[in-house]
């Protein structure tokens, strides 16, 4: 059986409301046509649909619970890769990306930073990750012209907000706390502190530009 236009279309209108990722649907999509093709013709398309569906995954309610499996396993890969290259600028190689944190510090040493700043400053580079999420949408957007999410878009967002999270939460903890805000305006922003959070970041954000760029390829290939 080999499907004409309007069954290919209704196969994927089908398949659009039981998958919610790029990925699984197009794995899935393939799969089906490729079964059709041993299948004779002159059967009922709809019943054969649903009957593929039932033998190679355990029917249409199952589909559901196996992208949620395909989601799991994707999320634990792109984390390990994240974590993978968030370790490899501690080697002495990478001592270079050290060097602005250290620059920042020895001028912060002399200068100093009020509150203010330092919630700015640190605001700023938090913020920075955020915008390779959006940058990401519309790189595969354009370039691939689907705007289904991918399986990887809900890890990759969750690590790329992750710092702007945490400056929310110690903003947060700063505001109801009366002695930090004593200290934060008695003393000023804490040098050591504002080189420990721009070093931190710093990796993070590097790390996420190599992480985008990975998966950016991996999405070009698939």
């Amino acid at each position: 059986m080999k499907p004409d236009h309007q069954q290919k279309q209704m196969l994927q209108e089908y398949l659009q409301k039981g998958l919610s990722y790029r990925e699984t649907y197009e794995e899935v999509y393939d799969h089906i046509l490729a079964s059709l093709e041993s299948k004779p013709t002159g059967i009922p398309f709809a019943g054969t649909v649903n009957a593929i569906i039932r033998e190679d995954f355990g029917g249409s309610k199952d589909l559901w619970v196996m992208e949620n499996n395909c989601r799991k396993q994707v999320e634990k890969e792109v984390l390990r890769k994240y974590l993978r290259y968030c370790l490899s600028f501690f080697r002495l190689s990478s001592v270079i990306y050290i060097i602005p944190a250290l620059l920042i510090y020895y001028i912060s040493s002399y200068i100093g930073f009020s509150s203010f700043s330092l919630a700015s400053i640190l605001f700023a580079i938090a913020s920075l990750p955020m915008l390779f999420v959006y940058v990401r949408y519309f790189r595969i957007g354009f370039v691939l012209g689907d705007i289904r999410p991918s399986l990887r878009d809900d890890v990759f967002r969750k690590v790329s907000y992750l710092p702007f999270r945490l400056f929310v939460c110690c903003l947060f903890l700063f505001t109801i706390s009366n002695n930090a805000g004593i200290v934060l305006r008695r003393n000023g922003a804490d040098p050591f502190i504002l080189t420990i959070g721009f070093l931190l970041v710093l990796i993070h954000s590097l790390s996420v530009i190599k992480l985008n760029k990975d998966e950016f390829k991996m999405s070009l290939i698939q």
